[in-house]
């Protein structure tokens, strides 16, 4: 049997995806198979969610911000979109763009259009090595103050752009400007030097650097359990640096009640899960394990709530009526203390575990939709529960952010269609050649929690 399913953008049509009635089934990076059951109805609303997101880029990446995404648009106490970007938000735009073709909402010849004035403001942006600042602003191309290239930012952006050459081959025979972009996407890749960020001595990443007086920060991207650790991979697997930076990171184990996994520093689901968005977690192996033993601690610290607690906005302001932002984790999960002291959670967080337990992810996203937590460009920020503040109730924090809304797109594609963006990922060469590094096992006899 065959489903298709219209999407809509107000009136227009944004697409329509053809479904096969087919069991899904995603791959872990080897010939083995993982069976993962989601019904043709929850595909469907999947579907529903990414074409609402992808209106976040396709509004908003336009001519007056130069092709690139907004940080954010914040809709209280009013509207305001903030005219800044960073290298993750551009990379995971990008990739967003790859996914909108994958699902049918534009066409070949819209997905080469829409690469190529982007990562044409991209050539023109300041660099240094080949690394892009932290922020730049969207209207002049101009970098913000004070001038700064974060480690795991430029990370992020090479894993985008590696997994965006290879999706793109997939549609060469469909668009003759698709060679050219692939070529510009090498170009920017081969440039990018992140050594200077290194440590020879610690083996490790520096958080960044700056670039006007080339002093390095003091704080390292220590831990495996880290949004760093697609940086790491990237890292090792170009020969950038030695493969012993992978192992110099460390394995924090920690229990919760019979069962172990490993720590992040700040417990969030982002720490955990973000780098799965491109790297696979083969069955058995350490982040396989940690990601299961994450999302049990995260549902357990719920108590009947939501779960999801990331780093993100919280019901607070700045002197410019801004949203505060920050890291909210689980103590159980983390180095760092006072981690319990709040509950604020994210919907994006339940996109990036879709893959691990689609029924426990599918079934969160469906109460943040009873919350009325969702609008024009999908489900909001997120939901403060924090009593201190809120005294029972809860408070939503009204705004979308591009690399929140640009990874919960990956994740639905990821979904979708079998693992996409690990495939691409790991079709470059160099990327494969390191794969044996994801399949490290943990060092302790574990009991894995069913999830």
């Amino acid at each position: 049997n065959i489903t298709v399913v219209i999407v809509r953008k107000g009136d227009r049509l944004a697409g329509l995806i053809v479904l096969a009635e087919i069991p899904l089934t995603l791959f872990d990076g080897k010939k083995s198979k993982t069976r993962v059951k989601i019904t043709e109805k929850q595909r469907e609303r999947l579907l529903t969610y990414a074409a609402a997101m992808w209106n976040y880029f396709d509004d908003l990446c336009i001519e007056k911000y130069n092709f690139l995404p907004p940080d954010n648009i914040q809709l209280v106490p009013s509207k305001k979109v903030a005219v800044r970007t960073s290298p993750t938000n551009i990379g995971m735009m990008l990739v967003s763009v790859l996914a909108a073709r994958d699902f049918g909402f534009i066409t070949s010849d819209e997905l080469a259009e829409k690469l190529s004035k982007s990562l044409e403001s991209v050539e023109k942006l300041e660099k240094y090595k080949g690394n892009l600042f932290n922020w730049y602003d969207t209207t002049t191309l101009k970098t913000v103050e004070p001038r700064f290239v974060s480690t795991v930012d430029s990370g992020n952006f090479l894993c985008c752009l590696t997994a965006l050459k290879e999706g793109l081959k997939e549609y060469k025979g469909e668009c003759a400007r698709i060679d050219e972009i692939i070529i510009k996407t090498e170009r920017i890749i081969d440039s990018t030097d992140l050594s200077p960020m290194y440590n020879d001595k610690r083996n490790l990443f520096h958080v960044g650097i700056t670039p006007d007086d080339g002093k390095k920060s003091s704080s390292f991207y220590d831990l495996y359990m880290s949004e760093a650790r697609m940086t790491s991979y990237f890292a090792v697997a170009s020969r950038q640096v030695p493969v012993k930076h992978w192992g110099s990171t460390g394995r924090i184990a920690v229990r919760r009640g019979r069962y172990t996994g490993h720590a992040s520093w700040t417990g969030t689901m982002f720490e955990f899960y973000m780098p799965n968005l491109f790297l696979p977690a083969p069955k058995g192996s350490l982040s396989s394990e940690a990601l299961c033993f994450c999302l049990y601690c995260q549902r357990k610290k719920a108590k009947g709530r939501p779960f999801g607690v990331s780093e993100s906005a919280f019901h607070s302001f700045d002197g410019k009526m801004n949203y505060k932002y920050k890291a909210n984790g689980v103590q159980s999960l983390s180095i760092k203390r006072g981690m319990d002291e709040y509950y604020i959670v994210s919907p994006y967080s339940s996109f990036l575990t879709l893959t691990v337990s689609p029924k426990h992810s599918m079934k969160n996203l469906s109460r943040f939709l009873k919350m009325r937590m969702y609008d024009e460009y999908g489900f909001f920020e997120a939901v403060d529960f924090t009593s201190e503040k809120n005294k029972g109730a809860f408070s939503v924090i009204r705004s979308y952010m591009a690399h929140h809304t640009g990874m919960s797109i990956v994740s639905v594609a990821n979904l979708l269609n079998w693992q996409c963006m690990q495939r691409r990922f790991m079709a470059d060469s160099r990327m494969n050649g390191a794969k044996s590094l994801l399949e490290e096992k943990i060092q302790t006899e574990v009991k894995k929690p069913k999830l």
